[in-house]
């Protein structure tokens, strides 16, 4: 018997827009029907036998991911590996002849001559390394004490200047000696961290981007929508009474700046300066776009938006990697999209003017760009496990990785499909319509900052991550899509809404070229197909490990008091299973340690119900359904409304009595109970483990 496309309605992933029922009461089977209820048993196929608390965590499951790419000398790059958690030495042809490996949840890296220092989200060390003609040696590190290190700059003095992620700032370590290469030139091995001084200055949660000039620092914050811009004293280091802030309404997903006379350029990617509007049943005013901001550093610091380029209109989606350059009297861009298939080279007169644009065919996924020569760019590119090299349409240089044999084609075109605009493929840029990719409001997978209008009267949602969702059952808050079924149809669906064409299609891989790179040899994809891949990416699209439990055994006693309180007080809602839907999953909390502490951290901390605990308006009549609570310092703002910045601000609001827990202290008439400061702290050392 045919079931019923959730008869009432489906829901897009995480953002409940509504699509409305195909068919009526004793009509035959829809088209959208047989899709589902066909996706619905490739699911339970799949699911048969396996042990959700055993999925390994996603770092090292998607290739060796390179993710950044930095000159170093005598005409070698330097390459981070993400996904192989190591730092390579490439030859001018950006073939690998040298490999360190080791670096804890690798995300950035900084090249100063012969010199480069690399951070991980997993390691409180900025690791020091020499670049030798054909080896890379480990020479020292600097202990930071932060966890969440996202990005490293080499800036002028020989400060180095790190995006501390979960801290929000950026951090300065700023050489005791009158050279940076003084300690290492010295043969001093190990820890050198007293040859490093640091300070630290705010610049918003999720901090993962830093640049420098000869004159500033600049650093991104994710979540807050800013970019903070400091000027530099005599010796490198930021001078916070001279900084700026250039914030917009959505994120920003790439930096650059280039000094000009009396001041500096910054010039970034993100989204529309617009709120994201859902009222018509779509994505609106979420189009991909370049800044460029002046800042003259005079007393005070002056700053003044100088463009704003839709670059969506060119096909240039998500841009993450820009290279900036002044020629003559221009500002020279090259501007990748990671979900595009285009770049842009961009000229923008100075003085003021129309900016010129060249659109050129260039494969998705660059996260990283570096300038070769005039006119020659080369970027890093995860999606591909690839370095691209231009001059145009690009060069692809493979990187290898024990994981790329072990990954399923669908897979990787599922990864595609999230990340770059297969899904619509014929979305516009027409007024308020865009062209994106889900990445638009899931960075990386993760989350994007913002608490949207829902286009359902006053219910306002925040982005939700689309890691782990096959063992987090029914989706998202309102909880209408059961299953990735009905999250992979319903995307399609609202994905391309108003783009004039059906969600139903097919893709042809001899008309996007990249695509055999995946390993795409059919000559079309249909739409089944491409539903069962968007299927298996997200099934393995598993939380990153968290940084806190990298190299540990056994909570400290501040987690250990936090285990217990948030056992008596959080859990009949944050159930510890390891399958959300499945109340026999529920581990028992002798062994809560060893999984929160173990790689792969598989305690969902969610159920399938709804609750009513204070947070308004609700989203459904019956309250809100349990979020899970995996990886809380990747999430922000917290709560479906965002009413909540920080932890603290979520613990300071909790009420509790004897049977009744509610997170807004409006609610004191039901529930008088309040968590102390050290009960606050020992909860906020605990979640920060999950």
């Amino acid at each position: 018997m045919w079931k019923r496309w959730l008869a009432a309605a489906v829901i897009c992933a995480g953002c409940g827009v509504e699509s409305p029922s195909t068919v009526g009461p004793g009509d035959a089977p829809s088209q959208d029907e047989v899709i589902v209820s066909q996706l619905r048993t490739f699911d339970a196929e799949r699911r048969r036998g396996v042990d959700m608390a055993a999925a390994p965590p996603s770092n090292g499951l998607f290739g060796a991911d390179p993710y950044v790419l930095k000159p170093a000398s005598h005409n070698r790059w330097v390459g981070l590996l993400r996904g192989a958690r190591a730092l390579v030495l490439l030859d001018s042809d950006f073939r690998e002849i040298a490999r360190a490996e080791g670096i804890g949840a690798a995300s950035g890296v900084a090249v100063s001559e012969d010199t480069a220092f690399a951070v991980g989200e997993g390691s409180p060390r900025v690791h020091i390394y020499a670049l030798r003609d054909r080896a890379i040696e480990p020479i020292g590190s600097v202990a930071v004490g932060a966890l969440g290190m996202r990005d490293i700059a080499a800036g002028p003095g020989g400060v180095l200047h790190v995006a501390d992620e979960i801290g929000g700032s950026l951090i300065s370590l700023v050489p005791e000696s009158t050279s940076a290469e003084a300690p290492r030139k010295a043969g001093e091995k190990g820890d050198v961290s007293k040859s490093y001084s640091p300070s630290s200055a705010p610049v918003g949660a999720g901090t993962f981007r830093v640049v420098t000039t000869e004159t500033a620092v600049a650093a991104v914050s994710l979540i807050e929508h800013r970019v903070r811009v400091f000027h530099l004293d005599a010796m490198g280091k930021p001078e916070s009474v001279h900084a700026v802030s250039i914030e917009n309404d959505g994120p920003f997903w790439a930096l650059s700046a280039v000094d000009a006379p009396g001041a500096t350029w910054i010039v970034t990617g993100g989204t529309e300066n617009k709120r994201l509007d859902r009222t018509h049943g779509s994505f609106e005013n979420i189009d991909s776009f370049v800044y460029i901001d002046r800042v003259e550093w005079g007393s005070p610091p002056i700053v003044s938006r100088v463009a704003a380029i839709n670059v969506s209109e060119q096909g240039v989606l998500t841009p993450k990697a820009i290279a900036a350059e002044i020629r003559g009297e221009n500002m020279h861009l090259f501007v990748t999209g990671y979900g595009g298939e285009n770049a842009a080279a961009i000229d923008i007169p100075m003085a003021g003017g129309k900016p010129k644009i060249e659109t050129i065919a260039w494969p998705p996924g660059s996260a990283s760009i570096v300038q070769v020569a005039p006119d020659v760019y080369a970027c890093a590119n995860p999606l591909l496990d690839a370095w691209v090299l231009g001059p145009p349409p690009g060069r692809l240089v493979s990187v290898s990785g024990e994981a790329d044999s072990k990954r399923s084609i669908e897979s990787r075109i599922g990864e595609a499909l999230i990340f770059t605009s297969l899904m619509a493929p014929w979305n516009r840029s027409d007024g308020p319509l865009s062209r994106f990719t889900c990445e638009t409001c899931h960075f990386e997978g993760y989350v994007d900052g913002r608490t949207h209008s829902t286009g359902r009267g006053d219910v306002r949602a925040t982005t939700k991550p689309l890691f782990g969702l096959w063992n987090n059952r029914p989706h998202f808050t309102r909880a209408l899509d059961p299953d990735l079924a009905a999250v992979a149809h319903a995307e399609f669906r609202v994905a391309g809404a108003r783009s004039d064409h059906s969600p139903i299609f097919d893709l042809h891989v001899a008309d996007r070229g990249w695509l055999s790179h995946l390993g795409a040899a059919d000559k079309h994809l249909d739409a089944l197909s491409l539903r069962r891949a968007f299927m298996v990416f997200l099934s393995e699209f598993t939380h990153r490990s968290s940084p806190f439990v990298e190299d540990r055994n056994a909570f400290d006693s501040q987690e250990r008091v936090g285990a217990a309180l948030f056992r008596d007080r959080c859990e009949t809602c944050h159930e510890a299973r390891t399958v959300s839907d499945d109340p026999a999953s529920r581990v028992p909390f002798q062994q809560w340690e060893a999984l929160i502490l173990s790689s792969k951290g598989p305690i969902v901390w969610a159920q399938a119900k709804y609750f009513k605990t204070g947070v308004e308006p609700y989203v459904h009549e019956e309250g809100a359904r349990v979020s899970s609570l995996r990886r809380l310092h990747k999430k922000g703002p917290y709560f479906t409304n965002g009413s909540a910045k920080t932890l603290d601000d979520v613990l300071r609001a909790a009420r509790f009595g004897a049977d009744i827990f509610v997170h807004s202290a409006a609610h004191e008439s039901v529930a008088t109970g309040s968590f102390s400061a050290d009960e606050r702290e020992a909860l906020k050392a605990f979640l920060s483990l999950l």
